[in-house]
């Protein structure tokens, strides 16, 4: 599952070789790290139903907030307001913030 986005890091360091790969890897899982949290605090759902699915039970019901692709812009767009104030972090926003 997790995979793509490892793959996505991965390709991320070839594009910016001095950004630090565990930075990267933050970056391509931030929205599942933001997932759990989001339903610990109610603001997405998920129900267990054993046979949902072949691999898990979670029926994802609704996680707009850390996973839609909309959302996800905005995220990215959070990382790079620092970059503008901040020019000597364009390289590190810019790349773990897309």
């Amino acid at each position: 599952m997790f995979i793509g986005h490892f793959a996505l890091g991965f390709a991320a360091k070839k594009a910016t070789p001095r950004t630090a790969l565990p930075t990267l890897f933050a970056a391509s899982v931030f929205a599942d790290v933001l997932w759990p949290i989001f339903l610990a605090l109610g603001i997405e759902k998920v129900v267990i139903d054993p046979g949902n699915t072949v691999m898990t039970p979670l029926d994802f019901v609704s996680y707009p907030w850390s996973h839609s692709f909309v959302m996800l812009m905005i995220w990215a767009g959070a990382w790079l307001v620092p970059a503008i104030f901040a020019p000597w972090l364009n390289q590190f926003t810019i790349f773990t913030g897309f």
